[in-house]
């Protein structure tokens, strides 16, 4: 079975570059995409007893020193930047503030404090990692941000021929359609399909959003990763089911390649071009952009066997008929 992505005309840099977009989260046209309903990040048994568990203790007298320390040599390098000049009074203030009795009565009161704070610090925790009411919108942000900076995917299909697929992501029929090999080492890095990274996985439809937790206690290593498969990185609305999705998650952080257009973080990853099979251009593609992909294609041997296509309108059905060209 062969896979399609639908591009734009100008994204022959595709083939061009040898590379292609994983894409964040947030950057796709479905507000839903990776967003489930969370209901926690983890069971409330699994989260109480892990708040309960941690070293609240480790907040003593000398790590208050040492913080306090820390702030006044930080403020003292920024001053001393400013006023180069000035070291010698502002050494002097230096140790002045470190000794001073006032400082001392000051840690001895944040240590005090901090003691007093503990079990609300306990509960604000615990509240945060519940998703409860007050800290739920807060911590979806931090959640959603730190799924973009981790997370890219690559979105095919199984369809080379849906119209409103040529119209909504190859620019009203003037892109083109990259044929990959789905059988290609590429698309299956890690030759096991219970993988998040690196290996295809079909997408799900479902008419419910689903209800999701990060970790589940109550289920195995190898139920939690089917979780994420089938409830959260690889679910869509059943109202996209048109799509015949398929996908490939990628760690972002392992991106070598990173372009930065305004506040848009574009991550390239390095493509084969011995996994794309062909390409299909569009029924509206401009001759001289025609002309650009014919020319690309015939001009190295490492092109030679993308087979070249376009689509045209059938006489009488609502329907796309593939034509190879001759290159």
């Amino acid at each position: 079975m062969s896979i399609y992505k639908y591009v734009t005309e100008d994204r022959i840099d595709i083939i061009q570059n040898a590379h292609i977009r994983f894409t964040q989260p947030s950057e796709f046209n479905d507000p839903f995409e990776v967003y489930p309903y969370f209901k926690s990040f983890a069971n409330i048994d699994f989260i109480d007893k892990s708040v309960d568990e941690l070293k609240w203790d480790d907040y003593n007298k000398e790590s208050v020193t040492k913080q306090i320390d820390k702030a006044l040599n930080e403020a003292y390098v920024s001053a001393l930047k400013i006023n180069p000049s000035k070291q010698t009074e502002l050494n002097s203030a230096l140790d002045y503030l470190k000794n001073h009795e006032i400082l001392n009565s000051c840690k001895e009161l944040l240590f005090r404090e901090m003691n007093i704070l503990k079990p609300e610090m306990k509960n604000m925790l615990g509240s945060c990692l519940k998703l409860e009411s007050g800290y739920r919108e807060f911590m979806l942000n931090i959640l959603r941000s730190a799924l973009d900076k981790e997370i890219g995917i690559l979105c095919l299909t199984e369809k080379y021929d849906n119209l409103p697929m040529w119209a909504h992501y190859a620019n009203n029929h003037n892109g083109f359609v990259v044929e990959f090999d789905e059988m290609h080492s590429f698309f299956n890095q890690l030759n096991n399909p219970k993988k998040l990274i690196g290996h295809i996985n079909k997408v799900r439809y479902s008419l419910r959003r689903p209800e999701f937790m990060l970790y589940d206690s109550n289920l195995n290593d190898s139920e939690n990763l089917d979780n994420w498969i089938n409830n959260f990185l690889f679910l869509k609305s059943s109202m996209w089911e048109y799509e015949q999705e398929w996908r490939m998650i990628h760690t972002l952080r392992d991106c070598k390649n990173k372009i930065k257009i305004g506040t848009h973080e574009i991550c390239l990853v390095p493509l084969p071009l011995d996994c794309i099979k062909g390409v299909i251009v569009g029924c509206n593609m401009l001759k001289e952009n025609k002309l650009e992909l014919t020319n690309l294609l015939r001009s190295e041997k490492k092109y030679s066997h993308i087979k070249l296509s376009h689509t045209e309108l059938d006489e009488k059905d609502f329907l796309l008929n593939i034509v190879e060209d001759s290159l």
